[in-house]
């Protein structure tokens, strides 16, 4: 599993330490802009330990990444995101949530649970998934199936706002019986314009395991975010493609 450098997990730890020291005196510092969060912190917010069994026989080092979360500097409000996997529902699963420092302490404002598949097939790991470009966040939310996975891209201002599931498909494999198909994308953004560059793929299957490349195509594709809602005036490239659901 990836690390990361102990120092910045430390750093969270004891600046939160320091507001609760800070507390009616002098102003509390900042926390830094982003960090990870870690299977011990997500107990710390309030996790249930059973929605982190799974993980806890997998990655039982209280230092392994399971959440990263970024810091709003002018409001203060702390966005995160980390995996849990309930035992009633036995699904990999993404908990969102809105927080900010009140009185020294670490405040849960708002939260959202994310839910895939079967599992989380379009995160390659248990934070990657959730970024944050200018003021905007985006989250992953993944759809399975035989030998399928898509991975939708979903962006938000405010956890507060996430009212339903409303994404765009990102990346897809889909592998049939006699082809394949792939697709994939790079986020860019240029003002109040969101891009996806997309590069689509098609095989056929020489044999069970070599797929050989029949037809690709790479295209941009524009997006708006407006009112909580993303909309693109290009549906008929995401219609050619197979990727406007």
């Amino acid at each position: 599993m990836t690390r990361h450098k102990p120092e910045f997990l430390l750093c969270f730890v004891l600046l939160l330490l320091n507001f609760r020291l800070h507390a009616g005196s002098e102003p509390a510092p900042s926390i830094p802009a982003d960090g990870f969060i870690t299977f011990r912190m997500a107990l710390a917010l309030g996790v249930r330990p059973q929605d982190l069994s799974y993980m806890a026989y997998t990655y039982n080092d209280s230092r392994d990444i399971i959440g990263r979360y970024y810091t709003n500097r002018e409001s203060g409000l702390i966005t995160g995101c980390y995996m849990i996997t309930p035992p009633e529902d036995h699904f990999e699963q993404h908990m969102l949530f809105e927080a900010r420092i009140e009185n020294g302490r670490l405040q849960i404002l708002h939260t959202y649970r994310l839910l895939h598949g079967n599992y989380s097939c379009c995160w390659n790991n248990m934070y990657d998934g959730f970024q944050r470009i200018g003021d905007l966040f985006f989250v992953r939310y993944c759809t399975t199936g035989s030998a399928f996975c898509a991975g939708h891209t979903m962006f938000f201002r405010r956890v507060a706002d996430l009212q339903e599931v409303n994404g765009v498909v990102a990346e897809m494999y889909s592998g049939e019986e006699e082809d394949m198909v792939t697709v994939s994308s790079r986020l860019q953004r240029r003002g109040d314009t969101l891009f996806l560059n997309y590069k689509w793929i098609s095989y056929v299957w020489e044999d069970e395991d070599t797929p050989i490349p029949t037809d690709s195509a790479e295209f941009r594709v524009p997006f708006f975010f407006r009112n909580g809602q993303v909309t693109t005036p290009d549906s008929a490239t995401m219609r050619q493609y197979w990727i406007d659901w």
